[in-house]
């Protein structure tokens, strides 16, 4: 098993048929590779990199296109590998536990 979540970096190749990245991109992986939408269910947190699935700490690493988010031009990819995770922490305390509601 490889561990950790977070992780950022460059997109190398893409197999066929996927358009919604492209060598070059930058991007980071999100924490559940299968959840996209709607409530996390089992099938979806069996997707947690560095847990149910291998994670980033590797020199490469192949992950689905929907499961990566391309980063702002402005940060690197030291300030970017964390904020997948560290977003979906801040939605759950804010939309989950701490009651806001969304429009």
């Amino acid at each position: 098993m490889i561990p950790l979540s977070d992780g950022a970096g460059e997109v190398t190749e893409v197999g066929p048929g996927v358009i919604r990245v492209k060598p070059g991109d930058k991007v980071a992986g999100i924490f559940m590779q299968d959840w996209l939408e709607g409530p996390v269910d089992d099938l979806k947190a069996n997707s947690a990199l560095g847990g149910s699935i291998d994670g980033m700490m590797a020199e490469k690493v192949c992950l689905k296109s929907d499961g990566l988010v391309h980063y702002p031009g402005h940060l690197n990819s030291g300030r970017s590998r964390g904020a997948p995770c560290a977003a979906v922490t801040a939605w759950h305390a804010l939309f989950r536990s701490g009651g806001f509601k969304t429009w």
